[in-house]
């Protein structure tokens, strides 16, 4: 069972989508009034045990671009209503998928991010966003923008405006480990990214 500070904890995460590990540890002290975090990995199961009846769990992934472990929680099975909870139109993932590929097939990108142009140029494969008896719809270069912010702000991708590149973010890795591992990544790219998600 449950108690308020798993409540507590659990609402902190949910809000923010996800946060450093050291954080998280820091958290768990203060709401369980401890001054070590012996505990947290008890504290952590008896959520995931919790959450997994909702398809969710706390999940752990290390960051390659800083090398820093955050957590989250996740959603684990890719259904119609969890493919419908997002923010996003069909037409934006349809154009983040193709960011993401686009970072994540190229070995050099992998590590180091696109320029912000590759990512405003990137275009969706045809029918990735066409629903039977619909009309494609494409994003003209300020909706396009407007994606890659809000991705950057949901922690999808890495945007760095001042620099101009674009990395893939902490979520991405988190929420979309499996499938970056099945994209058609450089052996050592995968070698990479499989010890990390």
């Amino acid at each position: 069972m449950l108690t308020a500070e798993h409540h507590c904890f659990t609402q902190a995460l949910l809000a923010r989508g996800f946060m450093e590990e050291v954080e998280a540890r820091t958290m768990f002290k203060k709401i369980a009034d401890q001054n070590h975090d012996r505990n947290f990995d008890s504290f952590w199961s008896a959520i995931n045990s919790a959450i997994r009846i909702a398809d969710l769990k706390l999940q752990r992934v290390r960051y390659p671009h800083d090398g820093d472990v955050y957590i989250g929680i996740v959603n684990t099975l890719a259904d119609e209503p969890a493919k419908l909870a997002t923010n996003f139109t069909p037409e934006q993932i349809a154009y983040f998928r193709a960011v993401l590929e686009l970072i994540a097939t190229d070995e050099v990108a992998a590590q180091n991010g696109i320029d912000s142009r590759k990512a405003l140029n990137a275009t969706p494969a045809a029918g990735s966003t066409q629903s039977e008896g619909t009309q494609q719809k494409k994003l003209n270069p300020g909706e396009k923008e407007a994606a890659l912010r809000q991705l950057g702000t949901e922690g999808w991708l890495q945007y760095d405006t001042v620099a101009g590149v674009i990395k893939l973010g902490v979520r991405t890795f988190l929420e979309l480990g499996p499938y970056l591992l099945n994209l058609e990544l450089s052996e050592r790219t995968k070698e990479l990214w499989a010890d990390l998600v």
